[in-house]
């Protein structure tokens, strides 16, 4: 194409242009990935423990906490997901847990404070359970008697 001065036009501007809009479709592609993964990462493993339930139970000698945990992220709860839990600042481990849990569900978890892991042998009184995944921790006061 020839214009009045004599100048050639080519392709080049239409191709520029093209070039532009994939580079910021890619650009807003990636933007959008970054900040989903930042706002589903705390969700994906959320939980929550429903009013009035954890609990202590006695068993002969020994006494148990019993804690409902219902699923509130998006994806299923395993025990590895479940990285703190302990009791008056000591690790516990779970000694019966229906896992995994399902988005939605609820499962009760049992953990295992015999008397030998209290303080002076004494477990009755008030006790603090922390329990956290990897999308927060949870906080709890719980009474033995």
């Amino acid at each position: 194409m020839v214009t009045k001065e004599g100048a050639r036009k080519g392709i080049t501007p239409v191709i520029s242009v093209i070039i532009l809009l994939f580079i910021a479709i890619a650009i807003i592609g990636i933007a959008s990935q970054f900040i989903f993964g930042i706002i589903s990462g705390p969700t994906e493993k959320a939980f929550q423990i429903p009013p009035n339930s954890a609990f202590c139970k006695k068993a002969g000698s020994d006494y148990y906490i019993n804690v409902y945990v219902r699923n509130a992220g998006i994806g299923t709860l395993t025990e590895k997901d479940f990285v703190v839990h302990e009791i008056d600042g000591a690790s516990v481990t779970f000694i019966s847990a229906n896992l995994p849990i399902e988005k939605g569900s609820e499962s009760k978890l049992i953990i295992d404070h015999k008397l030998s892991d209290c303080p002076q042998g004494d477990c009755i009184g008030l006790h603090t359970l922390i329990i956290g995944t990897s999308a927060g921790i949870q906080e709890l006061q719980i009474r033995c008697s």
